[in-house]
């Protein structure tokens, strides 16, 4: 029986693209072949789909979906990986190059301290003396943003390091404890922003997240902005803040919020993205969507172990994309927001 169970996700025709370098990292791990295995949720499946991954991998096992639900489809291959008597389970995208000792570095930590979640570092798979993702910060708004991405990387890590943010989505690993505690991935996030969801709820848990700095792995990242990662962006922030701060606090940052919002409808404006922006609105607008908000509160806030003050000492003040920073935001908007918070923090004692 394995002990290790490595979910991977697909995506219509992505595994056309991305499977076979995926697929001969896992083949070539140090660790035994025995002790993992490897299942693929083949989200929004079709004939072709499923036909391509069995004839491309006929060692994983593959689990078909009919919509493209990403936090679903990671919550399908982590339940399917428990009831085969996985004890740690692995998430990991499959547009990645993996090194031979990725997988044995990442899980190891886990039978050390197993009320923890664990990060590969990620290196850039175009430049691979160039970070990725380090780890992942929260910022006060609801955001989320990599760390380190495009610096130079530090060869001969060992270290295990604690992150003051939460793990990348792209490569992390758990005991099977932490996802039962976790409660999984809310579906209704659907994609994006899903692993600062999971992250947020495990460290109002009491649950840390590391960097496992000799686990590598090297993704194939390029930054594409569609309309659909901007609606669930923009919505999936709110959700953030809407399910895990607490009402004070929540009162508290209110007037940044609001300005913020009224800076948003500008830009999407001359963006071009004001009808994403709207789709978020109607969203708030509706009365099922406050009847989950308030259900997933009740439960968040009645099992947290760790106040907001504790929780916003890490947060950042800053946005900090280098793919869509601009001189509004670096002038005038980043400057504004990390004043605020910085009084704010000064506020919050709860």
């Amino acid at each position: 029986m394995a002990k290790i169970g490595v979910i991977i996700v697909n995506f219509k025709d992505y595994a056309n693209k991305f499977l076979a370098d995926c697929r001969d990292g896992l083949e070539n791990q140090t660790l035994r072949r025995e002790d993992y295995a490897v299942y693929i949720v083949d989200n929004a499946s079709s004939e072709e789909s499923l036909r391509y991954l069995k004839q491309n991998y006929s060692e994983a096992i593959i689990l078909p979906r009919k919509d493209g639900n990403f936090s679903a489809a990671n919550n399908l291959g982590t339940n399917r990986a428990i009831k085969d008597g996985c004890q740690i389970v692995v998430i990991v995208n499959m547009d990645v190059e993996i090194d031979q000792n990725w997988l044995k570095s990442l899980t190891d930590p886990i039978y050390q301290n197993k009320n923890a979640i664990y990060q590969s570092k990620l290196l850039s798979y175009f430049n691979k003396n160039k970070i990725n993702s380090i780890g992942n910060s929260f910022h006060y708004l609801g955001f989320g943003f990599t760390d380190g991405n495009n610096t130079e990387d530090k060869y001969g890590e060992t270290a295990i390091k604690e992150l003051q943010g939460f793990a990348s989505g792209c490569a992390l690993a758990f005991h099977r404890d932490v996802w039962v505690k976790v409660n999984g991935w809310n579906e209704d996030y659907y994609m994006y922003h899903d692993d600062l969801e999971f992250g947020w709820k495990a460290r109002l848990l009491g649950i840390k997240s590391y960097l496992v700095t000799n686990s590598i792995i090297y993704h194939k990242y390029q930054f594409n902005r569609s309309m659909k990662m901007v609606y669930y962006m923009e919505r999936n922030r709110y959700l953030a803040m809407l399910h895990f701060y607490k009402w004070k606090t929540l009162v508290v940052l209110f007037p940044m919020i609001a300005i913020l919002e009224i800076a948003m409808w500008f830009y999407s404006i001359i963006s071009g993205w004001w009808i994403q922006k709207l789709k978020v609105l109607i969203y708030f607008f509706r009365i099922s969507t406050w009847k989950k908000i308030l259900s997933t509160r009740k439960q968040v806030q009645i099992t947290r172990k760790v106040r907001d003050q504790e929780i916003i000492a890490t947060f950042k003040g800053k946005v900090i994309f280098q793919e869509i920073n601009n001189p509004v935001l670096q002038h005038i908007g980043n400057p504004l927001m990390n004043i605020y918070f910085k009084l704010a923090k000064r506020i919050i004692f709860w």
